[in-house]
């Protein structure tokens, strides 16, 4: 696993931009979630789901429900959506 770095706006804004190019299209561009894909505004990603939990999902995916692994972006690209998902205010 990279080492993580600090959460910047800059890598935040960044990480929108690979959002929009990779997630988007099942989580929406909201990430207010899609048809069965999950809300990435929910409590359990925005408060339970550490940066770490997120970095191995993914890394790994879960192919049974859909979510392709993302292990081919580097390392840095990875962290920046991260950072993005973890901006984003929780829905109630």
């Amino acid at each position: 696993m990279g080492q993580q770095p600090p959460r910047l706006p800059e890598a935040a804004a960044a990480g929108r931009l690979l959002f929009l190019g990779h997630c988007a299209q099942c989580h929406g561009k909201d990430a207010d979630g899609k048809g069965r894909r999950p809300a990435l505004r929910s409590m359990r990603v925005q408060q339970i789901a550490t940066p770490g939990d997120l970095h191995w999902f993914l890394v790994n995916g879960n192919l049974r429900r859909g979510m392709p692994s993302w292990s081919k972006l580097p390392s840095q690209q990875l962290w920046q959506i991260i950072s993005y998902v973890k901006s984003l205010k929780a829905s109630p």
